[in-house]
């Protein structure tokens, strides 16, 4: 990527810290993000019969604190603006709509993050099947959000997506 676009009235609306953040997770994308690994899972996704946005939402659950992790690691104040800020927009996402009331994939997504940022899964989620899926899914999860290896990712994000895949069918069935 060359250019991070956000809707212009959006962003007059934002605090300068709020821009920061996104400036350094867009940018943290352009420079530890392959995207060619997110194009490929959505292609086995649809290989496998399922939708590229069921991995897409998965892909941005796994890769977006992966992407924090290394931009905060520049130092402790930009992790820690990082954090904070993030922490709030899940925040303030989970408080639109009640979360059990979402797609499961995204549950998943949201989960994900929320694990990454606490260390804790999101407590209404906990009992439910993407509760049940991100805890078996959780060992992978810490090693992907710590490396650095495109192959090796490659591998871990099949392998959770072999764990979360199964959520697609309830938000079908729903849908």
């Amino acid at each position: 990527p060359s250019r991070i676009l956000y809707d212009e009235q959006a962003a007059q609306e934002m605090s300068i810290e709020q821009i920061t953040t996104l400036m350094h997770h867009e940018a943290g994308h352009a420079k530890f993000t392959d995207f060619r690994l997110m194009v490929e899972g959505q292609k086995q996704a649809k290989d496998e019969g399922h939708l590229r946005t069921s991995f897409w939402l998965l892909f941005e659950g796994i890769e977006d604190p992966r992407v924090n992790a290394l931009e905060g690691e520049e130092s402790p104040a930009i992790d820690r603006q990082i954090r904070t800020n993030q922490a709030k927009d899940l925040q303030d996402r989970l408080t639109e709509s009640p979360v059990t009331q979402r797609p499961q994939m995204l549950q998943f997504a949201f989960n994900s993050f929320h694990y990454w940022l606490h260390g804790t899964p999101i407590p209404e989620l906990q009992g439910t099947d993407v509760g049940r899926v991100t805890e078996l899914a959780k060992p992978l999860l810490e090693q992907y959000f710590q490396n650095s290896d495109p192959e090796e990712r490659k591998v871990l994000q099949k392998q959770i997506w072999d764990i979360a895949k199964e959520l697609e069918k309830k938000d079908i069935e729903d849908e």
